[in-house]
């Protein structure tokens, strides 16, 4: 179940900050792996980092995040991908 965050917690379970500035370089580093990859591919490598913190991670966020976003022609998408 997804409670907005990227890794799996229960809800009254809470990040350290320490925690929660390592999440976020975890994010950083596999997106920055898979810069010019699918969304799949950024998923699979955000999981990793997020893995090797001791975490387990929320695919179902992660796919939210990561995966094509709603609303976006697929012209913009196109463009964006040509930069």
């Amino acid at each position: 179940m997804s409670h907005g965050s990227v890794v799996q917690l229960e809800p009254q379970d809470r990040l350290s900050p320490h925690t929660s500035h390592a999440l976020v370089a975890a994010q950083l580093r596999g997106e920055s792996r898979c810069r010019d990859s699918g969304s799949e591919a950024v998923v699979d490598a955000v999981a990793e980092e997020i893995e090797q913190l001791g975490l387990v991670p929320d695919r179902e966020e992660l796919n939210h995040r990561y995966g094509r976003p709603s609303g976006v022609s697929p012209t913009l998408l196109n463009l964006r991908a040509t930069r």
